[in-house]
């Protein structure tokens, strides 16, 4: 015959698995695949979602609109879990392009953190070597006002290994820094930077000096960045700062942004104008390819003084 306390006792246990479970991060996976997703009317995933779903993949623009009729179109926060079963061992890189944040984890481990405001950026994070099996993918995306979108992907590519881009002509010898990640600029040469992401993610794969920047790769089929940094002495004036890439560069002067095309382009040259006091100033240059064809040049100028009384360009 039962214990009368039976029916008392798994009440009880079932109201404390359902605590301990909703202290717990959701890894819920969609039924027969997918993504599970869940939708929070907050920017930080708080709370419980309001409302969940399958998704059969990460790909939707949204616009101005919101993700389903009767959710918020603005101010609101998805995640998304899936399962993924692989057959054989490989290396991988998971991307996203979002508007605006986005973050990926594999297996628990954090392979993209892009959690800030874009504007439809594609991002890729650092190679992940995987084995045959399961692997649990987690996806997190703020939406932050205006427009929404978001499309998340994955690839198996080679390992990396570190770049060795030809400088031109290819006989200038290349010197190879001993200084560390976090010193300052040199004046003899760019304090080179080589990342196998194209989003300057994580610790460079390769450091060197660079004589100068002016580069022209073989095509290529992966994603990586550079970033430079370089002293040098100006005369007081006016200066025009200028880059020829294929893809995306962005120049600071002293931390001041003064050239920003950070988005895939085909060569074009950009310049943008600096007025500079006499002495020492740090100049910063950041590079991404996006496959095909790979090459970067910059350069500046100083502008000549108008004269009659006409003020200098600022």
């Amino acid at each position: 015959m039962c214990n009368r306390r039976t029916p008392i006792l798994l009440a009880i246990l079932v109201l404390v698995v359902a605590a301990i479970s909703a202290a717990l991060p959701s890894q819920r996976v969609a039924a027969g695949g997918g993504w599970y997703a869940e939708f929070f009317d907050n920017q930080t995933l708080s709370g419980s979602p309001i409302r969940t779903w399958i998704d059969p993949w990460i790909g939707a623009d949204w616009g101005l609109g919101a993700p389903a009729p009767g959710l918020r179109s603005e101010h609101f926060s998805i995640r998304w879990t899936c399962s993924m079963e692989l057959e054989y061992d490989g290396t991988f890189q998971f991307c996203a392009m979002a508007d605006d944040g986005v973050r990926i984890w594999v297996d628990n481990v954090l392979v993209l953190d892009e959690w800030h405001g874009n504007n439809g950026v594609a991002h890729c994070g650092s190679q992940r070597e995987l084995s045959e099996g399961t692997h649990e993918i987690r996806v997190e995306y703020y939406e932050d006002g205006g427009g929404a979108l978001i499309y998340v992907w994955w690839e198996e590519v080679r390992p990396h290994f570190p770049y060795v881009p030809v400088v031109i002509p290819a006989d200038t010898p290349v010197k190879v820094p001993s200084v560390a990640v976090d010193a300052p600029a040199p004046f003899d040469g760019w304090y080179g930077e080589y990342f196998g992401n194209r989003s300057l993610a994580g610790r460079p794969d390769l450091a060197r000096l660079d004589p100068w920047i002016g580069f022209q790769w073989e095509r290529s089929r992966e994603l990586f960045s550079v970033r430079w940094r370089c002293s040098a002495r100006f005369e007081r004036g006016s200066y025009r700062f200028c880059a020829m890439a294929d893809d995306g560069v962005r120049i600071w002067v002293d931390d001041v942004l003064v050239l920003d095309e950070w988005h895939d382009n085909n060569g074009t040259v950009y310049c943008g104008t600096r007025r500079m006091t006499e002495g020492v100033h740090r100049v910063h240059v950041e590079y991404y390819e996006n496959r095909g064809d790979a090459f970067i040049y910059v350069w500046w100028e100083d502008l000549p003084r108008r004269w009659q009384g006409a003020p200098e360009d600022p």
